[in-house]
């Protein structure tokens, strides 16, 4: 029978580093993978916005301050530019995306309240963002 051949230091040392490499590889594509929320603040931004804009108009609306057909384009705009915004977030699974979709699933002539209500939430984002 053959002895084993005798295993130094130094002929593990290129499998462990090459071990280290590719942990360190998939950590970073890992990494790289998940949305930053900090990236999304400026669309967070705009969406609140946007929201608390569709609030007011809401509110004048109900108060009979414009025109319905006022109302209609403004709303059919605000909607618009709010799907841009869910749009081009990172994660639009993300809680900034759960409220601007709860918006976008809200009728065109929702309760003022109930929009200011989601305009807070995203404020509230905004701020944990901030605070990052």
């Amino acid at each position: 029978m053959l002895p084993k051949p005798a295993r130094d230091r130094a002929s593990g040392e290129p499998a462990r580093l090459a071990k280290s490499l590719l942990l360190g590889l998939v950590l970073l594509l890992a990494a790289a993978r998940q949305p930053d929320a900090s990236q999304d603040l400026p669309v967070i931004r705009s969406a609140r916005s946007l929201v608390a804009e569709w609030a007011l108009v809401n509110r004048v609306t109900a108060e009979r301050r414009v025109t319905d057909t006022y109302a209609t384009v403004m709303r059919r705009q605000l909607r618009r530019k709010l799907t841009k915004q869910w749009r081009a977030l990172s994660d639009p699974a993300s809680p900034a995306g759960q409220a601007i979709a709860t918006c976008l699933h809200l009728p065109d002539d929702a309760a003022s309240a109930v929009l200011q209500a989601q305009s807070q939430r995203l404020l509230a984002i905004e701020a944990r963002l901030e605070a990052a």
